[in-house]
């Protein structure tokens, strides 16, 4: 119980500084864990008043992630903040928490009232339910917001967050150092790089391939899209996810012609691999290939060379894709009950 009482000592001395109050959601900072030597890329959220909360982005592809979001989010759909590693804090009424929440708080001794006043930590994965804090993320986070509330409590950090340097992506970073034998934590300026994108690949039979080439062509236009649904899987002694699902509709007649639920628990890229074989059984399913194929998620746009290698149906990226869009609305309103 040492680990959460320091937690929500922190906690404490966190809301009090109240920090969203003079820094904004995109004024980040990082911090770079001892144990893990992972940057923990530190935001606060609150400055609408809404909703409050430290979330720290675990990496640099959890940081560009997270800023492709906030400048896409007219195109973004609201479940991709729970694709990106992050812990947080946020702030909450006492009806948000789970069982196991408001027992720790009662082994500690504390005691909240009151709106947005009760500290609830949870650790994000990406495909995951948002879960309980495990012993090394604990122990990270303690780190975190030590450093965040050292930070934040200096004056004038908000102008010092603001500054725009001439050379993109730099932050500052605190970095922990032993000096004179002494352990020390000091400040530096990093640029931040993208990461090379991870190649996504997976099994596609040849047989598949050959079986779907040889299909007489049709006039079909395919729509196909791979979303996260509300579904959560939770499956005994390990820690829940969010069930994903491929759907393929006819642009015309706008029918439902595939679906098939997949599994992210062993990583988003092991699933994404999936996808080509799937889609490519669905269409032979279909007993004719089809004229194109229409998608508009990322996803599916990237592995568009191997869905079409060797079947010639070109995969077309569309901003819109009618016909799916109301089966996906059906699917995640019969999903949300």
């Amino acid at each position: 119980m040492e680990q959460w009482k320091r937690l929500f000592e922190l906690a404490d001395k966190l809301k009090a500084l109240q920090p969203w109050n003079f820094l904004y959601e995109d004024e980040i900072f990082g911090v770079r864990d001892p144990g893990t030597g992972t940057i923990g890329f530190i935001s606060f959220m609150g400055a609408r008043g809404e909703h409050y909360a430290m979330s720290v982005y675990l990496g640099e592809r959890a940081l560009m992630k997270f800023f492709n979001l906030s400048e896409n989010a007219d195109n973004m759909s609201p479940e991709s903040i729970l694709e990106i590693s992050q812990l947080q804090v946020s702030f909450e009424g006492r009806d948000q928490l789970e069982k196991e929440d408001r027992e720790i708080i009662k082994a500690i001794g504390k005691k909240y009232s009151g709106k947005s006043a009760w500290p609830m930590f949870r650790s994000f994965r990406p495909g995951m339910v948002p879960w309980f804090l495990e012993e090394a993320e604990k122990e990270s986070m303690i780190c975190f917001l030590e450093q965040a509330i050292e930070v934040a409590s200096r004056p004038f950090i908000a102008d010092l967050l603001q500054l725009k340097p001439a050379v993109p992506n730099v932050f500052l970073i605190r970095d922990y150092a032993l000096i004179a034998e002494k352990p020390s934590w000091k400040d530096s300026f990093h640029q931040v790089h993208e990461l090379p994108e991870t190649e996504i690949t997976g099994p596609l039979p040849i047989e598949l391939v050959r079986g779907v080439s040889t299909l007489p062509a049709g006039n079909l236009i395919l729509e196909a899209d791979f979303f996260m649904t509300p579904a959560q899987i939770r499956p005994p002694g390990v820690r829940p996810f969010f069930s994903y699902m491929l759907l393929l509709v006819d642009k015309k007649s706008e029918m439902v012609l595939g679906f098939e639920n997949l599994d992210p628990s062993n990583g988003l890229e092991p699933m994404y691999g999936k996808i080509p074989a799937i889609l490519l059984k669905q269409i032979k399913g279909l007993k004719t290939r089809p004229k194109e194929i229409h998608v508009s998620s990322d996803v599916l746009t990237k592995l568009g060379n191997t869905i079409t290698r060797g079947i010639n149906v070109p995969v077309i990226k569309k901003n819109r894709l009618p016909a799916l869009g109301k089966a996906k609305k059906d699917v995640m309103r019969y999903l949300q009950g």
